[in-house]
């Protein structure tokens, strides 16, 4: 992760590889893991982790709403600032259902309702902005279980963040090599 600083490489590392396959290998279903942790690991499937809604990372703060509705969920909301969101294969949704429970689920970015805005950011990695208007989802896009999810995204944005500061180490070294 360093050496990626270094160059400041454009690669789906952090999103995919660091948050949304531990997530998938936790979390998922057998089927879910089959279909996606496979591609995932050869290079064929970039997945995003579509959390934050504001200009601030704040975790906890998911006001995206899944409703059911006529053996569906119907998932409303926007993300903001989702690192690799504009190139992603497939989507981790992070919702509230109608308890106030979080939820995850899987989306495509081909679904319906799905709207992604690309945003430029000054380093090398990029951003989009999503739009989720009236997503329908089955409970077989779920991500493990309403409520027993909030653990594991913890431990695994831990994880990522960890591979950001070592990615950022590796910028400032980069860069304080090439300045003296």
């Amino acid at each position: 992760l360093e050496a990626g600083g270094r160059t400041l490489a454009a690669s789906p590392l952090i999103s995919t590889a660091l948050t949304a396959a531990p997530l998938i290998a936790a979390l998922g279903s057998e089927s879910q893991q089959a279909s996606l942790l496979q591609p995932i690991a050869a290079g064929e499937a970039i997945v995003a982790l579509a959390l934050d809604e504001g200009a601030k990372h704040a975790p906890d703060s998911i006001s995206t709403t899944a409703v059911q509705k006529d053996g569906a969920y119907v998932i409303n909301g926007d993300k903001r600032f989702i690192v690799d969101g504009h190139v992603a294969d497939v989507l981790i949704v992070a919702t509230r259902v109608s308890d106030g429970r979080a939820a995850l689920f899987l989306i495509e970015r081909a679904r319906a309702g799905v709207t992604i805005r690309r945003r430029s950011m000054v380093d090398a990695r990029n951003c989009a902005d999503i739009e989720f208007r009236d997503v329908r989802v089955s409970s077989a896009d779920m991500l493990g279980e309403p409520g027993a999810v909030q653990a594991e995204l913890e431990r695994v944005l831990d994880g990522a963040r960890a591979g950001v500061a070592a990615e950022m180490l590796g910028a400032g070294l980069e860069a304080f090599e090439r300045t003296v």
